[in-house]
Parts: C-alpha cells; structure tokens; sequence
C-alpha cells in the first residue's frame, strides 16, 4: 500500500491573538502512575547495572535534562545520579526534557509521573495506530517531535515525606524512603512503562488518548489465556468484559524477548482483584518480584530501608520490546514509473542500536503475494553510508516490496514494521492517477494589505510537474502565475493595487503532474474560490446592530450572522458547535472585527445580548491561568491589525450558572452537545476605558474572539443588540436577562425549579403559574434583594399539557418561560 503524507493544518484565521500566550490542556495524563510507600522495612541493596559502574562505560547514549521546582541541593544531587542510571541504560538521539516538581501529595504516595504526551503514526512508528510515549517517539522518529522547551515527562515527589534518605550509597535506614529508587521508579514511568488504560466512571475497562487506540504497553498486555487485552473481538474498548481483565490477578507483558532474560516466562504485571489507580497494570507484580528481587523497582510500592538502584532485566526487556532498543531503516518509498524495462534503485539507510549484521540487510519484492517473493542483498556504501538494490522491471503491472535487516543480537526489524502484511508498492506502465491538491482556501484580504498569499500542498505517483494559479480581479480577465516549491509546499504571492471594500478575487489552483500523459487536478473541482476584499470605514461614535438583517459591518472567516433554531430573531454566531485541533498545542481563533472604528468617549459603554457555550475552565482557574480553557473576549487594537487588547478579561460557561449548567448537560465524550437557544441569552455591559486599556479621545477597532484549545468544545457564541455608546439605543436594553434565570427540568413530570443569578437586586418577585388560558393556578411572592434567589413550584397535582410560569419583577422587568408537564 501507498504511505500517504499528511499534513495537520493549524486553522490561522485572518488575525490571530497578540500579546498574551495561549492556554493549553494540560499534556499529563490524568491518572499518572504512582509509587506507593510502604510501611514495611525491606533494607535490601540493589547497586546499579555493571555498565553504570564501570568507568569506560560513563559514556551515556542518552541526555535527560531536567528541570526543578521545589528541590534542595541535596535532593537534586540524588535526582542527578538516578538520571545518571536511566543515561547510561537507554539510547536516544534527542535530548529528554523532564519537568520534575516537589509538591504536596497523600502522605501514602512518594511520587507519579507520566509522559508529558503520546504521539501515534508519526515519522518512524514502528506499528501503525499506537500511542507511544513522546520520549520514546522522540527517539524512534530521530528528532523533536514537540517544541524543544516543552516537558517530555513530568513528575512530582512528596514534599510531605519527611523521612527521605538523599544519599547515592544505598546505605538507606529502615526509616527512611531511598529518594534515588523513587526517582528511578518514577523516570521508568515517564520513559514508557505505562500506557492508556483506565476505569471509566462507570467502572468500564477503556483506554485511548486522542482516538480510542491503545498505547505501545498496552499492545503487549496478556492474560492468563494469553488473549490480548486490546483485542476487542475479545474485549471491546469500554467494556466490563476488559475491566474483569483489569482485576482478573494475573497480566503479563509478553515480550518475546524477555523470555530469554528470565528463563522462559514473560514479565508478570501487577493486576489485583480489586482495580487501584495509578498502581494497577502498569508495575510489576510486587508478591512475584519481592523487595530483594532484582526487578523490584517496577512493583507499585517502595519499603523503609529499600535502596533498589537497578531497573532489572525484566523491566529493561520491557523497554527493548517497546522499542528503546531498535533498528531503524529509512527509506523514501519509489515513485510509480512509465519506463518498463528500466530497473529502480532502491536506497535504504539503516541505524542499530546494538550493532547492525550488514550482511542480513535485504530487498524482499514480489509480483504476486509474498508466498513468492525474490530476496536482493543491499550493498552498502561507505562514502554515502546508505545500502543499494536494483529492483528489476520486467514490463506493466505492480511490484511490491519491503526491507529487512538484523542487528548482532539477532533481532529482525522491517521496514515497513508490519511487513509482509503491510508493504511498499511501486506501479509501472502508463500513469493513470493524476496529482492531489490540498489547500485551505482564503477568504478575505485586508484591503491595506493588497498582497494574496497562497501555499498548497501538491502530491503525485509520478511526480508534480507544476503548480499553477488562474486568478482574476471582479471577474475580469483571467490571469496564471506559478507556484514555487519551496520546503515541500508550494506557495506564490499575487500582488494588487487600488483593490477597495467591496472588491472580489476568484482564483483556483492546478497541479499537472509529470508523465506523459500530463494529467491534471483543478481545486476546486469546479468554479473558484472567492477572496473578499474588506477594509475599514469611517469612524464614529456611536453604533448599533440587532442582527435582524444581513450587513457588511463585519470582517469574519468564521463568525456568520443569521437566524438559529431556538432564537426569535438573527443574531452574530460563532460556529455552532465550534471545532478544537485535535494536538496538543494547536489553538483555533474565531475573530469578527467591526468595521467602524469608535471614538471613544469617557466611560463609554457597549452592551449586548449573549449566549455563551464553550469549554468551561477548572474550578477557581481564572482568565491567563494554563487551566482556563476556551474563551470568548472582546478586544480593541488602535490600528485593526496588531495589539489587540482586552476591553474585559475572557470568560467562559462559568461566567453564567445558566451557561455552565446548559453546557454540563449533554456531554458526549470530550464535548459538550447542548445547544444555545434565547432563553440563556444574559446582557453584558462593558466600560471600554474601564481597564485603563484605551483612554477616551482614541479611536479603537473592536474584535470579538472565540479562543479554543485542544480537543473539548461545545456550541458556540451568539451576540445579539450590541449597542456601543448609544445611550439612545442602550436605554432600551432589557434590565434582566433570560439567561439569568435557570428553570429545570422542562418538561417538568413533579417539582420545577426555579434559580436566579441576576447581575442587580430586582427587589420583590412575584411568580405565578398559569394556564394555555391565561388563568393563574398558583402564586408566589419572594424577596429577592439578593439577585439570588430559588424557588419551586409543584406540578404533579396538574394534567399534563402546556403551561406559562410568569416572573414579574418590582423594577419592572418580566420574564415568561412555556412549561410542558410530561
């Protein structure tokens, strides 16, 4: 099969935030894996490998930079040395980063860690849809797969414990918890003896970090039958059948190269009959590995006095198996060819962690299937250091192939991986598959700017001849320019002058490839994309819009305004429901910028009318703290296009207990399913000046921006009667806002409940029920100086039908809501 390249394309809107970093989801694991403290006294030295000792073996294979919070001197020191270890027993041409932190834990726990992320189908993954640990990505795809200052492996270790022991001796008392065996311990965690499997809230068997499939660990998991546990005709994912395995008491890792480390039996994982978070699955089981064991660092606790400063052969097996020790081949797959006599040069180079048996490097290829396939010997270079094979051509039709190579050891590695069942294939004879576009179109164009960006990425079997763009300017002549490959993209500029508001660009790409046949792709298949020229208009000081009809007043990508299912009237919309990028570190801004620019004057107001669904942050985060979520903020700039500032701090569905218990209601996986709709609609008032951002006498852009980060979202924004320093207009706005007023369950079957979170006192409330007729059938009259109030109303004694709760307020406000009784 074909390996197709893919490219993950961060959505960058027109204008994206300046001047505040973007949040993030936390990239630790939610259930790290911990090391218990046991109080039993197990005072037992195991000393480091041999290789760590031996002076001529100081030279490590491995760089684990760490950095610390919280710690001493002297428990840095210790740290030092147990990184030391895990240098000199693993190898990787990438630089580990660990964030390591003393904080405050149970008082049972020493410390967790976890891999910082788990990346899958990356450059070099041996199997195809697994999650491995980003350290050991890292090291199989040969380079850094995340930014070079963000943590590989994150770790804390208890401040609490007062009864550690520094020292790098092993000489640990009996009442002391040895810091370097829990720092060993914890660093096999973060390096990879863990994976992604997990009880559910409802005591479900699942796993899975972004997608549902399993980590590299987990693939090895067996029982006692030996069946898979991520074999999901077996045990599907979300399953109690995959939780019995869980507390089935017997797991092991079967490792076929562990068998010949200890003596024909595979790693025994610790699995007990009741399931403990963060020990089960991923230790060694404690009763088989006792404290004196030599593969006792891995079981889930540590005892008083135990000094274990040797990940043992079981647990280094372990990391062999996953891929720590590995021989990676790289090859760039052939392109298909017209010419069917010539052979094809076949370049392959081959790196080995525990040396490389040249002589067992081959081409294995085949016309038919591999029950009958040719073997070719690759000759290796020096000068090149790369490995040769000609694949012979002997007319039309398919070829395929893989490679193969041995290290001194006698492992066998392929490329690709799962090889024979997976392969490389190479057509010949005329080319009948014309090229592959891939473009995100533009869809507006600043009229100061004047300069059309466009980059796409273009892919063929044979190979792409050109790139062209055809383009015309409000539908005038068509023109063509080319695109120019440039670090595998290709990309060109199209220059314009005098283009206005209002102006229009068409254009569409075509990529024509390279045999003979000259065979082409048009994107779009049919018609252009259309490129909006928008600019700015004259300032005012005053503005308003009830988003009943259509207008040009806004610059927007993503923001739309019109009538949604639940709302009387048209109101601006984000996209409903919004989209996350599914990476970490990804971010997607949605931006609508008014086209008036105000004048502001001194404590000038703008107000509006708004429903607020998006991914609430952690309890007590505040907007700027790494766990507040997605947000939405409005924001000026004095120019439109750079310094955006904040005219209020950001919020999200916490802002609003309506809000917060709409968006809580329908979670489906990450996301939230709930839908806006006028009754959650809460007025939100705005001193532009107010934070000392802008002063009155500027002349500022306003922007609303909805921010998401990765992975959770929900429905969206809706922004309705914005009214920016009209005190006309502003006067109308309703006192008491629908969303301000959270009514449940509706339909109701007995007890409807009533809660107010009113943003001002509205003094005495009266509330009455009242029938499709109008006439009352129950009433009720509460204080409410508060702005907080709740209160009930018993329906179980009605028929069923349509009824009409009524709030009037002493200030004169009025709230209405339709109730169904079930």
């Amino acid at each position: 099969m074909k390996h197709i390249f893919s490219t993950i394309l961060i959505l960058t809107l027109f204008l994206s935030a300046d001047g505040e970093s973007e949040n993030k989801h936390p990239l630790q694991h939610e259930h790290p894996p911990i090391c218990r403290a046991s109080k039993e006294v197990h005072r037992h030295f195991i000393p480091p490998p041999n290789r760590f000792q031996l002076k001529s073996a100081q030279t490590t294979a491995a760089t684990i930079n760490v950095t610390y919070t919280g710690f001493t001197t002297e428990a840095q020191t210790a740290f030092a040395y147990a990184v030391n270890i895990w240098e000199g027993l693993i190898k990787s041409p990438v630089t580990i980063n660990m964030k390591a932190s003393w904080s405050s834990l149970d008082d049972n726990i020493l410390g967790n860690c976890s891999p910082s992320d788990y990346l899958e189908n990356f450059d070099g993954a041996p199997l195809n849809d697994y999650y491995y640990p980003i350290a050991l990505a890292e090291k199989l795809a040969g380079k850094k797969l995340n930014e070079s200052t963000d943590p590989d492996i994150i770790a804390q270790f208890n401040s609490n414990n007062s009864n550690w022991y520094f020292g790098t001796d092993g000489n640990t008392p009996s009442d002391k918890y040895d810091f370097v065996s829990v720092v060993l311990h914890e660093i096999g965690h973060g390096l990879g003896f863990t994976g992604l499997c997990y009880e559910t809230a409802a005591e479900l068997g699942a796993y899975g970090w972004i997608t549902d499939h399993p980590g590299i660990f987990d693939d090895y998991m067996i029982n006692f039958d030996g069946q898979q546990l991520v074999d999901q005709s077996l045990f599907p994912n979300f399953s109690a059948e995959l939780f019995d395995e869980f507390e089935s008491g017997y797991l092991e890792f079967q490792s076929e190269w562990a068998l010949s480390q200890l003596n024909g039996s595979y790693p025994r994982l610790y699995a007990p009959l009741t399931y403990e978070e963060g020990s089960s699955l991923y230790h060694l089981n404690e009763s088989t590995y006792s404290p004196t064991n030599a593969n006792s660092l891995m079981t889930p606790a540590i005892g008083l006095g135990e000094a274990i400063h040797d990940p043992g052969p079981a647990t280094l097996a372990i990391f062999e198996e996953m891929g720590w020790v590995y021989t990676s081949i790289s090859h760039t797959e052939l392109t298909d060819t017209e010419d069917t006599t010539s052979p094809l040069t076949v370049f392959a180079t081959v790196v080995s962690d525990e040396g490389l048996d040249s002589s067992t490097v081959k081409l294995i290829y085949t016309l038919a299937d591999f029950n009958e396939a040719d073997t070719i010997l690759m000759n290796y270079t020096v000068s090149t250091d790369e490995f040769t094979a000609q694949l012979p051509i002997t007319g039309e039709g398919e070829i395929r192939y893989y490679l193969a190579a041995s290290d001194l050891t006698g492992r066998v590695y392929r490329l690709p991986r799962q090889s024979p069942d997976d392969y490389f294939n190479v057509l010949v004879g005329p080319d009948q598959t014309p090229p592959t576009i891939t473009h995100d179109p533009v869809k507006i164009l600043l009229e100061s700017d004047q300069n059309l960006q466009l980059s796409a990425l273009a892919t063929d079997n044979i190979g792409v001849a050109e790139v062209q763009v055809e383009y015309s300017v409000n539908q005038n002549a068509v023109q063509k320019a080319n695109l120019d490959l440039i670090d595998g993209s290709y990309s060109t500029t199209l220059n314009f002058a005098g283009l206005t508001d209002g102006d229009s660009i068409r254009y569409r790409l075509i990529a024509t490839d390279a045999s003979t046949q000259q065979l082409s792709t048009n994107l779009p298949t049919a018609g252009y994309f259309k490129v909006t020229v928008e600019g700015f208009y004259s300032p005012v000081n005053t503005y308003s819009n009830n988003f009943n009809d259509s207008s040009k007043d806004f610059i927007s990508t993503s923001f739309y305004i019109g009538l949604e299912s639940g709302f009387d009237n048209g109101a601006l919309h984000s996209p409903h429901p919004y989209s996350s990028p599914m990476q970490n570190s990804g971010f997607f801004n949605f931006v609508s910028v008014l086209k008036y620019p105000i004048i502001l004057q001194a404590d000038g107001m703008l107000s509006f009318n708004e429903v607020v669904l998006v991914e609430p942050g952690e309890n007590g985060a505040v907007f700027g703290d790494d766990n507040f979520w997605d947000y939405v903020i409005i924001e000026g700039s004095l120019d439109g296009e750079t310094n955006w500032l904040p005219l209020v701090d950001g919020y999200d569905s916490n802002a609003n207990a309506s809000w917060e218990t709409t968006y809580n209601s329908l979670i489906v996986g990450d996301n939230s399913t709930a839908i806006g709709q006028k009754e959650l609609f809460i007025n939100r008032q705005i001193n532009l000046t107010g934070n000392g951002n802008f002063s009155a006498g500027q002349t500022i852009y306003i922007r609303f921006r909805l921010f998401a980060d990765p992975y959770a979202n929900g429905w969206g924004w809706a922004i309705d009667d914005l009214v920016i320093q009209d005190t006309e207009t502003a006067s109308n706005q309703a006192e008491i806002s629908p969303g301000e007023i959270l009514i449940y369950p509706n339909p109701v079957r007995d007890i409807l409940q009533i809660e107010g979170h009113l943003n001002q006192s509205p003094g005495q409330i009266q509330f009455s029920i009242r029938s499709s007729t109008g006439q009352i059938l129950s009433e009720k009259t509460i204080n409410g100086q508060q702005g907080n109030f709740s209160e009930t109303f018993d329906f179980s004694t009605l028929p069923t039908g349509i009824y009409l709760l009524l709030l009037q307020f002493e200030n004169g406000g009025v709230a209405s809501r339709k109730i169904i009784r079930q």
